[in-house]
């Protein structure tokens, strides 16, 4: 099982990595309902950015998502990364896809939020 990793810029991107975290809404937080989930999606997409995983056949198996700056200082604080949230396909957990994204989501602020200093991970 050969996944992917990559950053939604696309329409379609941004769709597929918000039907994928819709679906599995209840695997972020099981009190989360649709609104909420819509919520948050558009702040990812605001605010931040959201990475989707892909298998060999294009399927999404797992969305994760930062946030520049963070809520408790209504985003303003721009240097730090707040990596807020990682969801996988059932069929995904426990493998390595985890610390897969984990490593492309560092990479890829590392080159392109060259003035994130401080990288702050979130859980329950």
């Amino acid at each position: 099982m050969t996944t992917t990793c990559h950053l939604c810029a696309s329409e379609d991107e941004f769709a597929r990595a918000s039907l994928f975290l819709l679906a599995h809404k209840r695997d972020l937080h099981p009190a989360y309902n649709t609104l909420e989930m819509v919520t948050l999606i558009s702040s990812y997409a605001t605010r931040g950015r959201i990475v989707s995983a892909m298998d060999d056949n294009r399927r999404v198996v797992g969305v994760s998502a930062y946030y520049i700056g963070t809520p408790e200082r209504d985003f303003q604080d721009r240097d730090v990364a707040l990596l807020d949230a990682a969801i996988a396909d059932p069929a995904y957990r426990g493998s390595r896809l985890f610390l897969q994204g984990l490593a492309y989501m560092v990479q890829a602020i590392i080159e392109q939020e060259p003035e994130i200093r401080a990288l702050r991970l979130a859980a329950l």
